[in-house]
């Protein structure tokens, strides 16, 4: 299966909706998911989708902004969907979790089999999308991923004196134990 996640409707009117589809190996839209492959989220779903992760046992993992004001995402969320693509309201509040930044932007395991969603703040959930915790890079992270004993390390980029540099940090690991270094 394949799996992609972004928007639908128009973002300048302020009325995107998160848009979610599953297509099968052979390129088919999948039938079995949301209305015959194609899942427009309704008002729990106001905002653009950056990010999907499918979990093992199938259920996926969307992570982007929501629209609070016109034009700008103000709430970057994480919100979990069956197999089928229904939301799955177990998880976080009602089937999602928001945080106090502007966007989530990409998605990884971590060695609990939680997840770390990047993006202006790094944060770490449970697998049944309790908050963990939070790290601030001073950059926006575009990438992340969960080195070998657990350390987050994000990339993205960041501005510096008018022009944009990459940047890159490690952070301490997931389950709430404190490093150092970037």
């Amino acid at each position: 299966k394949l799996v992609a996640a972004g928007v639908a409707g128009s973002i300048v009117a302020a009325q995107p909706h998160v848009a979610v589809v599953r297509y099968d190996a052979d390129g088919t839209l999948d039938s079995s998911f949301g209305d015959a492959g194609k899942l427009v989220l309704g008002m729990n779903g106001i905002g653009v989708a950056t990010a999907v992760l499918v979990q093992p046992d199938g259920k996926l993992l969307v992570a982007g902004g929501r629209q609070r004001t016109e034009l700008i995402p103000s709430r970057a969320f994480l919100m979990r969907l069956t197999s089928s693509g229904a939301i799955d309201k177990s998880y976080g509040v009602g089937g999602s979790i928001e945080q106090p930044a502007f966007s989530f932007s990409a998605l990884t395991f971590d060695s609990r089999g939680g997840t770390v969603a990047a993006g202006d703040v790094l944060a770490s959930y449970s697998k049944s999308g309790v908050f963990v915790r939070d790290f601030e890079p001073d950059f926006a992270a575009l990438g992340v991923a969960v080195a070998p004993g657990g350390k987050i390390v994000a990339a993205g980029t960041q501005s510096f004196e008018g022009s944009q540099h990459v940047a890159i940090a490690r952070a301490g690991s997931s389950n709430g134990s404190t490093c150092c270094g970037a």
